[in-house]
């Protein structure tokens, strides 16, 4: 019976060598280099406060932020939390102009419409003596590493909802126009909203000084340090169910209608797809997550209390989508990921790295703008790999050199060369200039190195520098 036994432990043990041999490993792995980015993205926002803790990074990110290269905590957790925002609203303009084709310049006047609504439920509202919405008391619940008041939750989601039937019900006008017709209607639509509200509503919107309301997160009896952090976390929470379900929309026999009505909406209609539908759907799907996103900013002002004004309908509120999705690439989830987090850093960082003229920061983010557009028309994720590969070096090597760069007097090299007016408007005294000047530096070398070297391969040897494997002659 033991015998039997033995033998049967065998035959299961050979089963399970034979199915691992089996399995293709190569194409797992592969697989998990291609969901890299994702999976970094996600530890990175999850644990972001942990990581200036870790062993042997902690260190490394701790003298980081002691050199001034990074920010410190609480500038990070500021920066993380109007990059989650961002990301609901960016995402949701990209759902609808990169799927279906319908681009907008109007989309921060869902945007608005979100934040507003959401105050409104919070405060209530009265329009010629009549109730629209009578407000709501103080409804605090437990969701365990915080306590939030429903009421206020409660009114995000009705915010986003006015915004998305608003929507619906301006997309039944305007759906018929196409193109440029499209583009156009919709930016006059934040235009009027801006108007309205500075002149003919400021009763209702407090105009350029807006209106108060509650926060989300409870406030009474914490340090500031830990209600920024509780609130950090559950905007990160919204942010990925919110991303969630527009990437399964996107990926859906919805989201490939969609797209096959952006390419050619003639032949999609032909097929049986009910297109004026489906725009208007992904017209309300769209605005009711701008509308999250709008709840959600009148939440981060940083401040006590929550804070919306009109500033929420300004032109370059519409457009930050439009700029944001270009970089990372429009018609993906992942391309206006990719360009909201690298824009948001960028703009940190050359906020403190240039000289201090008027608005030079959106200045080159214009060039850099022009200069994708030029180069890289699909946007930064799906650039080629050898542009990927220079920023990649860029990014290593101008960290490196700023931790080094005391043991060679490099700044005082560089403050020597250069004058006030610093090199290209960086300012070299300071470190953030530096840094992006070495970045800068770098990537241009790490994106011309492979070409020189095949070129100074074929000078020197004279064969072809494409060939993988060739003897260099005796």
């Amino acid at each position: 019976m033991s015998t039997n036994k033995s033998n049967t432990t065998n035959d299961t043990m050979k089963k399970i060598k034979d199915r691992i041999s089996e399995v293709n490993w190569s194409y797992h792995w592969d697989r998990i280099k291609d969901k890299g980015g994702y999976i970094v993205f996600v530890l990175t926002f999850i644990f972001i406060k942990q990581i200036p803790y870790l062993p042997i990074i902690g260190n490394l990110i701790q003298d980081a932020q002691n050199r001034n290269i990074i920010p410190n905590i609480e500038t990070l957790n500021s920066l993380f939390i109007h990059m989650v925002i961002l990301l609901i609203f960016i995402v949701s303009w990209d759902l609808l102009s990169g799927y279906s084709g319908q681009v907008s310049f109007g989309h921060g006047f869902f945007l608005g419409l979100g934040s507003y609504f959401t105050v409104y439920y919070i405060n209530g509202l009265t329009v010629n003596g009549r109730a629209l919405f009578d407000g709501k008391s103080e409804n605090f619940i437990n969701i365990g590493f915080t306590t939030i008041d429903l009421n206020v939750f409660t009114a995000i989601l009705v915010g986003a909802t006015v915004s998305a039937i608003i929507s619906i019900l301006i997309g039944l006008i305007t759906l018929r126009l196409k193109g440029t017709y499209f583009a156009l209607i919709t930016l006059i639509l934040p235009l009027i909203a801006l108007n309205l509200a500075k002149n003919l509503w400021e009763e209702y919107t407090g105009g350029d000084l807006g209106l108060q309301t509650r926060r989300l997160v409870k406030q009474e009896d914490k340090e500031l340090s830990q209600i920024v952090w509780e609130e950090y976390y559950f905007y990160l929470i919204i942010m990925f169910i919110s991303i969630g379900i527009m990437f399964w929309i996107a990926k859906s026999r919805f989201g490939l209608a969609l797209q096959s009505i952006r390419e050619d909406e003639l032949a999609a209609k032909a097929s049986g797809i009910n297109v004026r539908l489906y725009k208007l759907f992904a017209m309300g799907v769209s605005a009711f997550f701008a509308g999250i996103a709008g709840g959600l900013m009148v939440q981060s002002v940083g401040s006590p209390i929550g804070v919306v004004n009109v500033g929420a309908f300004e032109t370059q509120t519409s457009f930050t989508p439009v700029i944001y999705t270009i970089l990372g690439g429009i018609g993906t989830i992942s391309g206006p990921i990719m360009g909201t987090i690298i824009l948001t850093i960028a703009i940190y960082y050359l906020a403190l790295g240039l000289i201090q003229y008027p608005m030079i920061e959106l200045r080159a983010i214009a060039i850099i703008l022009i200069l994708i557009l030029r180069f890289q028309p699909r946007g930064l994720i799906k650039a080629d790999k050898q542009l990927k590969n220079g920023l990649y070096i860029g990014i290593f090597m101008a960290i490196l050199i700023s931790f080094v760069e005391e043991l060679v007097n490099l700044p005082q090299l560089l403050a020597t060369w250069f004058d006030d007016e610093g090199i290209f408007g960086l300012d070299i005294l300071n470190i953030k200039g530096r840094l992006i000047f070495y970045f800068f530096i770098n990537t241009i070398i790490g994106y011309f190195a492979p070409d020189f070297i095949r070129w100074a391969r074929l000078k020197t040897w004279g064969v072809w520098p494409s060939l993988p494997d060739f003897d260099p002659p005796k």
